[in-house]
């Protein structure tokens, strides 16, 4: 499995670094187990839903019509738009902002990370100071509903992970340019940047450029006919 150390260097200064676990699967995994000791605080917020145990720091801003539904963790210094939805064991960095209409499940979001407006982030790990484009999706599921592998397609190498969700992992620095897609199981490296309406998938090396010209030969291959759960 692929290595935390690999796409983050500042796992030390993360609040709520008992969450970690080696692998960057493992560390999803486990998630739901440790989520389950939160204990919540009180909601003063107008406007704003929240359902189960929700931790709020200090100095967080949350704007109307958001939903947050718990076990969640939200530490200090973070500013949340209008109408997003943060769904059960997802952690929060401090310093994070996500914008207006996003949505956020089952999730570790690293201090500083950037999330814009309409993005989807479902099963995924985003890394300290990364930024997500407006319009991203982070896909978690596979379309035919089986276990995610994770594929590294300069090597060949295949880790099966077993899990049903997994998203993406977007290491520190990085950045997803508006509309991106990422494919189920995605690990994008540190200091990387994808051009705007991209849609990658596999391993993707720590400081490069993924634009039109790295992912022009695309093809299409003939699949089996799938009943879906």
């Amino acid at each position: 499995m692929i290595d935390m150390n690999e796409y983050f260097n500042h796992l030390d200064e993360l609040d709520n670094k008992d969450a970690l676990k080696e692998t960057t699967k493992d560390t999803l995994s486990n998630l739901k187990e440790y989520m389950s000791k939160v204990v919540g605080t009180k909601n003063e917020y107008n406007n704003v839903e929240i359902v189960g145990e929700v931790y709020i720091g200090s100095n967080v801003k949350i704007d109307s019509f958001t939903k947050i539904v718990g076990p969640v963790i939200i530490n200090n210094d973070v500013e949340i738009s209008t109408n997003v939805y943060i769904r059960p064991n997802t952690i929060i960095g401090s310093d994070v902002k996500i914008g207006h209409g996003s949505e956020i499940k089952e999730s570790l979001i690293m201090n500083g990370a950037k999330i814009a407006t309409n993005v989807f982030v479902g099963n995924s790990i985003i890394g300290n100071k990364a930024r997500i484009g407006s319009g991203t999706i982070l896909a978690n599921r596979r379309f035919d509903q089986n276990n995610i592998t994770i594929k590294n397609y300069n090597t060949n190498e295949k880790n099966e992970t077993d899990l049903d969700f997994f998203g993406a992992v977007v290491g520190d620095n990085s950045r997803l340019g508006a509309n991106t897609t990422t494919m189920p199981g995605c690990h994008i490296g540190h200091d990387t940047f994808v051009a705007s309406g991209m849609q990658v998938g596999g391993v993707i090396e720590s400081d490069v450029m993924v634009d039109n010209e790295a992912y022009k030969n695309l093809k299409t291959t003939k699949k089996e006919k799938i009943e879906l759960k």
